[in-house]
């Protein structure tokens, strides 16, 4: 779960470098080429991707799909407020309440997901290598 985290996390911080990057080429164009960020955004991304891959296979899915598909937007969302000083639109506790509500369906759904029964039968018998079929 700690690889899924991890992958989530990275994955968000390509949110913010997917920002910058669409900054400079409306800004720049092909000038966007020369700063950092569209480099970092394929190393980053390439990385997550990387990440993700690699904690779907080392554990359990019910245990790494909602730990990432919860932490990616969570990292982008801290991103975006830490970075680029955007603002959630809330109003008080009632908006706070709001937004953790917003979130749930996130977690729940990557849960029932990973739980359904094609991913359970799926990953009992994902051990070892799968065989290829030989049809007559």
């Amino acid at each position: 779960m700690r690889v899924a985290l991890c992958a989530g996390t990275t994955l968000g911080g390509s949110d913010a470098l997917t920002k910058t990057t669409i900054a400079l080429v409306a800004g720049r164009h092909l000038g966007a080429l020369a700063p950092f960020a569209p480099y970092a955004l394929v190393a980053v991304g390439a990385a997550g991707f990387l990440l993700q891959q690699r904690a779907y296979r080392a554990g359990e899915l019910a245990a790494a799909l909602p730990a990432a598909l919860v932490a990616e937007p969570a990292a982008g969302s801290l991103l975006g407020l830490t970075v680029f000083q955007e603002r959630f639109a809330t109003h008080g506790p009632p908006g706070y309440a709001g937004s953790a509500w917003r979130w749930s369906p996130r977690w729940g759904g990557g849960r029932r997901l990973a739980a359904a029964p094609l991913v359970s039968a799926a990953a009992l018998g994902s051990r070892r290598p799968a065989t290829p079929r030989r049809h007559p």
